[in-house]
């Protein structure tokens, strides 16, 4: 599919990846181009529905940060870290829910890719794998099994989601709203604190009806943005809704909105579908191009490394005893463009900064070659190119409470380097 949007590219469509799924046929594609589509997935209700987080009133649960844990999620890139980090600093037994066939062997082939040197036998029985599905009334468990997971954990960490950035609106609902919609019901059923895995990307990329810049913190929810930029954002949105609904009829739960994650701190070790991850496929695009337009040059870039972003978690999770309701858990200390270009030219990675329009131009050069296909297919979601590269417009992110609360407690973001990158 980006291969096609590559081939488009000289026609000046407005089109996405995302429209070749709303917009399933020849018909509404051509119906799209000459502005005649209809919506194409469903809508949520009504502005004023949404939560505030300042209406959310203060749990007055007690906070959980020790015993079993269920964790939802486990083989994803941030799940898998999040489990080495509780395994490493807990005494816990860990819970994994996995769906599909042969769970255990799936788990432990993971481990055994990003953690060679963990050792079944270093588990010591603390590792229980539960064949089961986030976004299965009950989680697809008998109410037996159910009941005894029930008793067995006192936490809930649900990192389990879609997190493409195109597809089926109905395949993101089943496992981001509906999946956390049943974990919500077990928390709420067996009185568990649930610490649910969200993203900064629900601050959306620009306010749709206000063009003045505005801070997304920690207290934001809806502010205008646009959350429907895509179903990944747009259900993970709604999810977050459903939470603080949920709060708000006793729940004991916390959102950790991560960022932009990258290859661990400690050794470059990346997730092994490295293709699919969209920064990766960007900023190869970019260094197969040699070149970015110079108003590029005062952007900032964040890496959120994995290993510590679980860190982050693990430690948040231990020691929220004020019941913070929302956490921003990404790398501030961004680096600037201009900056890092030197830092790749040292690494033998030379890119030139170029007028827009000399960009624009270079990009039309190549786009009916195999090459160029294959370069705009890495930073092409939509045809606007000045969409592509990832960056924030008018809304700026803000994790200042998170900052403060995760130098209280001794952990402090690392600097992004010549070494690192």
């Amino acid at each position: 599919m980006l291969e096609v949007l590559s081939a488009l590219f000289p026609n000046d469509w407005s089109l996405s990846a995302q429209d070749f799924y709303d917009y399933s046929t020849i018909r509404r594609l051509a119906d799209k181009i000459i502005g005649n589509e209809m919506n194409a997935t469903p809508s949520l209700k009504d502005d004023q529905e949404f939560m505030t987080i300042s209406s959310v009133p203060q749990c007055q649960l007690p906070n959980i940060n020790s015993g079993n844990i269920l964790l939802t999620g486990a083989t994803g890139f941030l799940g898998i870290h999040i489990l080495y980090e509780l395994l490493n600093t807990t005494n816990d037994k860990i819970y994994c829910l996995i769906r599909g066939h042969n769970p255990d062997e799936k788990l432990h082939q993971l481990l055994n890719y990003y953690f060679p040197f963990l050792s079944r036998s270093r588990l010591n029985g603390r590792l229980m794998v539960i064949n089961g599905d986030v976004s299965q009334d009950n989680f697809g468990l008998s109410l037996s099994d159910l009941r005894e997971l029930g008793q067995a954990v006192t936490r809930v960490i649900h990192s389990a989601a879609i997190v493409s950035h195109y597809g089926e609106y109905n395949d993101f609902y089943r496992i981001n709203v509906k999946g956390t919609q049943e974990v919500v019901k077990f928390c709420k059923e067996y009185g568990k604190k649930l610490n649910h895995i969200s993203t900064m990307s629900v601050a959306g990329n620009y306010m749709v009806y206000d063009h003045e810049l505005k801070k997304f913190t920690e207290q934001d929810f809806y502010i205008g943005q646009d959350y429907r930029v895509n179903n990944y954002v747009r259900t993970k949105f709604e999810a977050e809704n459903l939470i603080l609904k949920a709060l708000d009829n006793g729940l004991n739960a916390t959102i950790f909105r991560v960022g932009v994650l990258t290859g661990r701190y400690s050794d470059g070790q990346f997730q092994t579908n490295i293709g699919q991850n969209a920064l990766y496929r960007q900023l190869k695009a970019i260094f197969m191009l040699e070149a970015i337009p110079y108003d590029f040059l005062q952007e900032h870039l964040e890496f959120t490394p994995v290993d510590y972003c679980a860190k982050a978690i693990v430690q948040l999770t231990q020691s929220n005893n004020k019941s913070i309701p929302v956490f921003h858990v990404y790398n501030h200390k961004l680096i600037n463009v201009g900056e890092m270009l030197p830092l790749l030219e040292a690494l033998g990675v030379s890119i030139k900064a170029v007028p827009q329009k000399s960009f624009d131009s270079l990009l039309l050069s190549i786009s009916t070659t195999d090459l160029g296909k294959e370069i705009l297919s890495g930073i092409i979601t939509n045809l606007n190119i000045n969409d592509t590269i990832g960056f924030v417009s008018n809304i700026q992110l803000d994790s200042s409470q998170t900052i403060k609360y995760l130098r209280d407690i001794g952990f402090e973001w690392p600097d992004i380097n010549g070494e690192y990158i």
